[in-house]
C-alpha cells in the first residue's frame, strides 16, 4: 500500500521539480530595466509654491473676517452677562435662573459657531492644498519623461539621496508656471 501511495505522487512531484527548475530560468531572462531615481520634496513645493501662497493668504483673509465677527459676538456676550449680573439682585432666583440658561445657551452656540467656521476654513485650506497635489502629478510624469527616470520618490520617505537625484526645484518652477493661484470657495454660513 505504501508503494502505491508513492506511485500517485510520483507524477506530482515530477511537476512539482520541472517548474521549480525551469520557472527561476524564464523569471531572470525577464530582467527588469535599471531603476532610474529622482527625489521630490513636496512639503518644500506646498510650503513655496505661488499658489500655496495664494491658499494661504485666503484663508488668512477668511480667517481675520471671521476673527471680526467673533469680536464683535464675544463683546456683545460680555455686555449681556454684565447685564445678567446686574439684574441678580433684582430679579427673583427663578427668573434669574432662567435668564442664566438662556445666557449660556447663547454662549455654547457662539462656540459652536466657532469650532465650525474653524473646521470650514480648516476644509477650504485642505482643498486648496489637494488641488496642488493633483496638479503635481503630471508635471512629474511629464519630467520623467523627459529625464528618462522610471522611480519618483519623495524626500520623506528618504534616509539619504543625492542632491543630484533631487528635482524639486524644477518640479516647483513648473508648477509655478501651470498653476500660480487656487480659487478658493469660502464656505457658506
Amino acid at each position: 500500500m505504501k508503494i502505491s501511495h508513492i506511485l500517485r505522487l510520483a507524477p506530482l512531484a515530477a511537476i512539482f521539480l520541472s517548474i521549480t527548475l525551469v520557472l527561476p530560468t524564464q523569471l531572470s531572462a525577464q530582467q527588469l530595466p535599471a531603476a532610474v531615481i529622482a527625489v521630490v520634496d513636496v512639503q518644500f513645493i506646498l510650503q513655496k509654491a505661488t499658489a500655496a501662497t495664494s491658499v494661504r493668504d485666503q484663508v488668512d483673509k477668511m480667517r481675520t473676517e471671521y476673527q471680526g465677527i467673533v469680536n464683535g459676538q464675544d463683546l456683545e456676550l460680555r455686555k449681556q452677562e454684565q447685564e445678567l449680573k446686574r439684574q441678580q439682585s433684582i430679579l427673583a432666583p427663578q427668573a434669574f435662573n432662567e435668564k442664566r440658561r438662556e445666557f449660556q445657551s447663547r454662549v455654547a452656540a457662539v462656540q459652536r459657531q466657532v469650532q465650525e467656521r474653524l473646521k470650514k476654513l480648516d476644509q477650504m485650506r485642505a482643498q486648496g492644498l489637494k488641488g496642488i497635489e493633483r496638479a503635481l502629478r503630471p508635471i512629474i510624469v511629464d519630467l520623467a519623461k523627459e529625464r528618462g527616470f522610471n522611480v519618483v520618490l519623495a524626500s520623506t520617505q528618504l534616509v539619504f539621496a543625492s542632491k543630484a537625484l533631487d528635482v524639486t526645484q524644477t518640479v516647483l518652477e513648473r508648477l509655478n508656471q501651470t498653476l500660480p493661484t487656487v480659487n478658493l470657495t469660502p464656505p457658506s454660513e
